[in-house]
């Protein structure tokens, strides 16, 4: 209601910038607060500069680089490894104009891979997920796809994070490791080179909201095959993946989820009590003592040294389960701006 209707366009507290314009789906206009309490600020001293920024919405990657060619903004940041790697081959990106830059830093990129559905019969066993990681080539997926500007995941917290464990070290393509776990459990070939146990074959589905993620599925589709394990890909609209996702309606998913700073969120995600509801968060099923009681110790835990610790633990212990094959993510961040 009206009581409300303010804060559309008033930004909470005293900050460094005020709203000047907004003109909607188009662009944000901000001019500095003259009145900020913060300015004498010493540790402020060289930030805030600037006397107006204005920020422009704009969907489609290629209409925004050519802004940026056209000295329409100022700077871009690029979300494309091709595009990073492809594009800024123009020659004002050679003359120097635009610069490339890249910021290497603890933003705490999403965690993503293909996550199991641990409340179905085919992957309660850890080692037959080990094996499913071992065969998910993510290596070469990186250099094909993503111009080698990403780095394995090798758990539930970024590799560059304080929360790492130094453990924990990415699980590489191996068929050879995998097709011995598969045997341990169980599974032999057939006369039509497919895995089967107790009369079942090994079959599965992967589901994923996102059309562009079938390319690289199919590469590990093919891995998959020559173990003799015969997966399909679905490809569904994004409100019709996650009604299956929060249903529990699937066998595997291309999964991704954001991963806040300081790991805060990892109750909804891991612990056992949510692990029959897969809307709660806990989307794999995961189901651990030892996490559980893990994640009731850090509820209570305030140092922050403390934390480091038990998340650490946390993120051994979760990998060593292998619910997530998990992939990659970015090494830095792409920011191209001109020089001026």
């Amino acid at each position: 209601g009206s009581l409300t209707a303010d804060f559309n366009d008033t930004f909470m507290g005293s900050g460094p910038y005020v709203f000047k314009k907004v003109t909607w789906g188009h662009s944000v206009l901000l001019n500095k607060n003259p009145g900020y309490w913060a300015r004498t600020e010493p540790a402020l001293k060289d930030r805030y500069l600037l006397e107006q920024i204005e920020f422009h919405t704009q969907s489609d990657p290629a209409i925004l680089f050519q802004m940026l060619l056209k000295n329409e903004i100022d700077y871009l940041y690029f979300l494309s490894a091709k595009s990073w790697a492809v594009d800024t081959a123009h020659p004002l990106f050679k003359e120097g104009k635009i610069q490339k830059l890249e910021v290497k830093n603890k933003t705490p990129f999403a965690m993503a891979g293909i996550a199991w559905n641990l409340r179905k019969p085919l992957f309660q066993n850890k080692h037959i997920r080990k094996a499913l990681a071992l065969l998910f080539n993510r290596s070469r997926l990186i250099h094909d796809f993503f111009y080698d500007q990403y780095a394995l995941s090798t758990g539930i917290a970024p590799f560059a994070s304080e929360f790492h464990h130094p453990e924990n070290q990415p699980i590489l393509f191996d068929p050879t490791q995998a097709q011995k776990l598969l045997a341990q459990a169980g599974w032999k070939l057939n006369s039509k080179k497919v895995l089967e146990r107790q009369g079942q074959t090994f079959t599965f589905e992967i589901l994923t909201g996102n059309p562009p993620a079938a390319k690289y599925l199919a590469f590990y589709q093919e891995d998959l095959r020559k173990a003799g394990i015969v997966a399909s890909i679905r490809v569904v609209d994004w409100a019709t993946y996650l009604k299956l996702r929060n249903s529990g309606t699937f066998d595997a998913l291309d999964f991704s989820r954001n991963r806040d700073e300081f790991m805060t969120d990892l109750d909804l995600t891991w612990n056992g009590k949510n692990a029959s509801d897969p809307q709660s968060g806990n989307v794999t099923g995961f189901s651990h003592p030892q996490v559980d009681a893990l994640l009731s110790t850090l509820a209570k835990t305030v140092s922050g040294r403390d934390r480091i610790k038990l998340i650490q633990s946390l993120d051994k212990l979760i990998a060593d389960e292998y619910p997530i094959a998990f992939s990659w993510e970015p090494r830095f961040q792409r920011i191209a701006f001109w020089n001026q």
